[in-house]
């Protein structure tokens, strides 16, 4: 997934779905969604470090979420993950 936007839907911005395989997910913004803005899980057949790469991601909450961001793999410094304050 690169250069993605994901803006108040009603579940969730970007999800893994269950994918057992390494994903790239780079250059996104989520904002405002309903449950997570990210949720990228363990999976069950790897081990985090090879879950997949996450870098330049943004997610932003203006009001709070459901739940927080819950991203798993090898996590760039350059994400932003930021709650509602």
């Amino acid at each position: 997934m690169t250069n993605s936007l994901a803006i108040e839907n009603g579940m969730d911005g970007f999800t893994d779905n269950f994918n057992p395989g390494a994903l790239q997910v780079t250059n996104n913004m989520a904002i405002d969604n309903q449950r997570f803005n990210y949720i990228f899980r363990p999976g069950p057949y790897t081990t985090q470090d090879k879950q997949g790469v996450f870098s330049g991601n943004v997610s932003l909450r203006s009001k709070p979420g459901e739940y927080a961001d819950a991203v798993v793999g090898n996590i760039a410094d350059n994400n932003a993950f930021i709650p509602a304050m």
